[in-house]
Parts: C-alpha cells; sequence; structure tokens
C-alpha cells in the first residue's frame, strides 16, 4: 500500500475488527458490560471469539461474526 492510499485509509476511520467485535459483544452482554472485561482470543475469519472476565475469571465465551453482526455464546 503506498502511502497516500494508507493516508486514506486512516482518514476514512476505519475501525480496527476488534474493536468492532468487543464492541458487539458489549452491546449484546447489556448494560453491565462496563463491569466486564471482553479479550479476543481467536479469530478465524470474521468470526471473533470473545471471552467476558469478572474478578479475573472468564464467565462466559461469545463468538462474534463481524461481517454480519451474528452473536452467539458459546
Amino acid at each position: 500500500m503506498g502511502k497516500e492510499e494508507q493516508e486514506s485509509s486512516e482518514e476514512s476511520g476505519s475501525e480496527n475488527p476488534e474493536e468492532v467485535a468487543i464492541a458487539l459483544a458489549k452491546e449484546e452482554w447489556g448494560e453491565t458490560s462496563s463491569s466486564y472485561r471482553f479479550v479476543v482470543e481467536n479469530v478465524e475469519g470474521n468470526v471473533y471469539h470473545i471471552a467476558v472476565i469478572s474478578n479475573a475469571t472468564t464467565i462466559a465465551y461469545m463468538d462474534v461474526n463481524i461481517a454480519t453482526g451474528e452473536i452467539k455464546e458459546s
């Protein structure tokens, strides 16, 4: 990618796919999401496997497909 293309990409405000996946997981989790940590543990294509952590313990896993917006607890 040339320098001009890179600057154009940065200016367009493209979001980091991991940030998108975590934002979707937090939205799905609900109002109390600020009490938990959301960590991307694995990525398979467009599906981000996210651990939901409370008090240093993983309490749930969510699979977030950033292409479709589909979220499944796993």
